[in-house]
């Protein structure tokens, strides 16, 4: 999803925009009777934690049977707390770096023709990896 320039990243944007669409329309369509054994993990970002944020979560929870982290535990900043920054946006600026981008569409398209080029296995093969690096993180 790209956010349109100038976009204030509130709470109610992030549940409407974001969370809504994520867990009523794509996550359905990838674990159709599975929504019981998803986790929704985030930052701490205040839009995130907001009460209004937890209130729509407490909804999904009791309509989907999803889950979702508590405020209490999400970590602030530790080192390569998710995949996305364990790898995802390294990988995708150092793809970007490659080309030529001359205008915000560009921009928008080049991203998305990149993340379509990543293959599932690589994702998996990163998520392994992740998953060692975060135990020992863990210890």
């Amino acid at each position: 999803m790209i956010v349109p320039p100038n976009t204030k990243i509130n709470s109610e944007y992030y549940v409407q925009h974001v969370l809504r669409p994520l867990i009523e329309k794509e996550l359905p369509k990838l674990y159709p009777n599975e929504m019981h054994k998803l986790l929704i993990d985030h930052d701490k970002a205040p839009s995130h934690t907001s009460n209004y944020t937890f209130n729509f979560l407490n909804e999904m929870k009791k309509k989907h049977g999803i889950s979702f982290q508590n405020k209490d535990n999400i970590v602030v900043k530790g080192p390569d707390c998710s995949p996305l920054d364990f790898f995802g946006f390294g990988w995708l600026k150092y793809k970007v770096k490659e080309r030529r981008v001359t205008t915000f569409k560009g921009f928008c398209k080049i991203i998305r023709d990149i993340w379509s080029e990543l293959r599932v296995e690589t994702c998996l093969n990163v998520y392994e990896s992740w998953k060692k690096h975060v135990f020992r993180f863990i210890r």
